[in-house]
């Protein structure tokens, strides 16, 4: 019975960190898309064009969007995505 209380509550997410690369982030969108994951994407301090673009991305998928300014590394990237997937209930990440 413990176990299937533990599945039960298994709620994973993916997160991607990305900076200025929303040109090969379309092509991973794709295929993160058609896996039915919740995705967190990360903005770590994109320029102007790049973060409308992954903006314009996130939106066709419904991944949640986090933007960072300025760009802070990729460390904090992924700390503000795991604390995002805490603040919407995600259980893994």
């Amino acid at each position: 019975m413990w176990v299937f209380a533990m599945v039960e509550k298994f709620r994973p997410c993916i997160i991607v960190p990305c900076f200025n690369h929303s040109l090969l982030f379309a092509d991973v969108a794709k295929l993160l898309g058609e896996m039915k994951y919740p995705v967190i994407v990360v903005d770590d301090g994109s320029n102007f064009v790049e973060a409308n673009r992954l903006c314009d991305i996130c939106s066709r998928y419904n991944f949640v969007l986090v933007r960072i300014f300025p760009n802070r590394g990729k460390g904090y990237a992924m700390q503000s995505g795991f604390f995002e997937a805490i603040k919407r209930g995600y259980t893994h990440a």
